[in-house]
Formats: C-alpha cells, structure tokens, sequence
C-alpha cells in the first residue's frame, strides 16, 4: 500500500484509515508547496493524527472524558505548524487534539503523543525526560528505535512506513490496536498488549 508517492505536483493520498478497515474513513491529502519535505511532512502528520485513535493510554492519563489529547512535537524544526494544520478542529474518540511544542525536556510531561525532532543527542534528551510517563515517542528512522523510541518512520521505496518497538511500548503502559501492528513494517521485541 502507497501512502506517500512524491513527485512534482503530485497529488498526495494517505489513505491508512481506509486500509484499517473503517467505512467512513476520511481520505488525508496534501500538495507539495514550498519543499520536497511538505508532501512527507504532511503524512506523517496524518500517520499522528490516526495513532491518537488507535493507541489506549494507562487509567488515569486524562483528567476526565473531555481533557485533550495532547499531540506534542519535540526539538527544533518546522513541523509543528503542519501537525497543527492538519489536527485543526479534529477530534480523536471524542476528545479535542491539542498541539503543544515545549521549548525543553522537562516541559514534555503533559504529552500523550510525543514527536521527537532532531539528532541523536538531542532525541536521547527528550526520551529520557519521557521514559516513565505514558507518551507514545515517534521519530524517524530505524536508529530512533535503538535510542528508546516506540514508532520509527520510515522511507521504503519512496513509501513512508513505520517500525514498533513492542517492548518500549510496554513499558510505558500504553496498547496499540491490532490493526496499527498490522500495518508495522515490522514489530520488534514481541508484540505488545493490543486491544
């Protein structure tokens, strides 16, 4: 399955809902404006977007059923303004997104999903200052795993993926559906509790 087929002017379609099976899926686009990276950009945004539905975190994570999600992203970078664009007004399981985009590590407690931006260094700073709280961490690349991260993008055959680590999931006390272990590329360490 093509979520992302870059090319000049190329419309671009993640359709990762409709894969999961949903029939109301809504179908995420987005045209490459200024950069090469915007197409990417946007699908990981959409690939956020939809691990807010299909993550459970620990009882006790939100302060009661109208609290938001908070979609957070980490490091240095430009992406926090696409991931605002493409959550704006958006809902997941009843509950508003937020994005927050803290200027430290010791700012990241209050984030359910975590993007983590940058190099190693810095991704191992925002990592540790997560390490016991229920964030589900994303970043890029299969070495993101490596330094403790949970989701991993990415690029296969001009094809955005991603990888699972199933143990730092676990431990963070967090289930992922089946239907996200499904389409992992692939899931390390066993596979975590699913719902």
């Amino acid at each position: 399955m093509a979520l992302l087929s870059p090319g000049p002017g190329t419309l671009l379609v993640a359709r990762w809902l409709v894969a999961l099976g949903c029939t109301a899926a809504p179908v995420f686009t987005a045209r490459a404006q200024t950069s090469p990276a915007a197409p990417e950009q946007a699908v990981k945004a959409a690939y956020l977007l939809n691990f807010t539905r299909y993550v459970d975190w620990p009882a006790g994570t939100f302060a009661d059923a109208d609290a938001p999600v908070n979609l957070c992203v980490l490091g240095e970078n430009s992406f926090g303004g696409v991931v605002r664009q493409s959550v704006q007004g958006r809902r997941s399981r009843g509950r508003p997104i937020r994005v927050l985009e803290p200027d430290a590590p010791a700012q990241a407690g209050d984030c359910h999903i975590a993007f983590v931006a940058g190099g190693s260094r810095e991704a191992r700073a925002w990592l540790a200052a997560l390490r016991h709280s229920p964030t589900l961490t994303v970043g890029d690349g299969p070495e993101f795993l490596g330094i403790g991260g949970m989701v991993a993008f990415v690029l296969v055959h001009e094809t955005l993926r991603f990888e699972i680590d199933a143990d730092a999931v676990r431990r963070a006390g967090l289930q992922i559906s089946s239907r996200v272990l499904a389409l992992a590329m692939s899931v390390s360490g066993g596979p975590p509790e699913a719902r």
